[in-house]
């Protein structure tokens, strides 16, 4: 099973997806696009590694991604 957790200011917020489940996936995916529009920079790790790395698309295939919401101010 995966997760997207998402880093916000309100705390963190985890979506679960199964591989083997369409609606999950589809469901993942489309919070993954979202967040990605809101600006959000997307790292994911994949099963068995310990790094992270930058990622614009959705693999059902990670074991995690993190969502890290967009730093503003001057």
């Amino acid at each position: 099973m995966g997760k997207l957790v998402e880093l916000n200011s309100q705390g963190d917020t985890t979506t679960l997806w199964e591989p083997a489940d369409e609606a999950s996936l589809r469901e993942t995916d489309a919070k993954f696009q979202a967040l990605m529009a809101r600006g959000f920079s997307m790292v994911e790790r994949a099963v068995d590694e310990e790094t992270f790395h930058r990622t614009e698309h959705f693999d059902p295939s990670a074991e995690e991604v993190i969502a890290i919401f967009p730093m503003t101010g001057g």
